[in-house]
């Protein structure tokens, strides 16, 4: 279902995972880990102008945009870029970080909020297997912050972490 590296097309099956985002995502997180994102973002947020693209509609421009090998077109830039939603599950983290470095001025920030694994325990090793021969690939929290590196961002280690969801591992161990 990836877009990007991985894969060149848009799966039937992304467009069935944005229509159904919405509805899915008060199944996979409480509505105490909605507003703990909230709250992650907005105070990063203080006296900035950002770029949005956690929703479906962001979503679907970013897979059309890499699906023609283009960037997304923003002329403007911006002091942060928040990257969660449906996205962050669409297209390949490395692909997806390429994108976002172009629509953010010199020291913008980058404020993601991206499912992840938290280590190379064999019970993350088993649900990576499970995930990506049912679902999707997912990646460790270390893979990610070396894809930022990557591609010329930085971790800022102060703000970030990891935060287990208890209603999204039961949501996805049920299926």
């Amino acid at each position: 279902m990836f877009v990007g590296a991985m894969s060149p097309t848009f799966s039937a099956a992304g467009a069935e995972f944005l229509q159904h985002y919405a509805r899915d995502a008060q199944i996979r997180w409480s509505l105490e880990d909605l507003a703990a994102q909230r709250e992650f973002v907005n105070t990063r947020l203080v006296d900035c102008q950002w770029l949005d693209w956690s929703t479906a509609s962001a979503a679907l421009q970013l897979v059309q945009a890499v699906h023609a090998q283009t960037s997304l077109g923003a002329h403007e830039k911006y002091d942060a870029l928040v990257l969660a939603g449906p996205i962050v599950e669409l297209i390949e983290p490395t692909t997806l970080f390429r994108q976002a470095v172009s629509p953010l001025r010199p020291g913008g920030k980058l404020i993601g909020l991206m499912p992840c694994l938290r280590d190379n325990s064999p019970e993350s090793e088993h649900f990576m297997r499970h995930a990506a021969a049912m679902l999707w690939p997912y990646y460790t929290g270390e893979e990610l912050v070396e894809m930022l590196r990557e591609n010329g961002l930085r971790e800022d280690s102060r703000a970030s972490g990891f935060t287990a969801i208890p209603q999204f591992n039961d949501a996805v161990s049920q299926r």
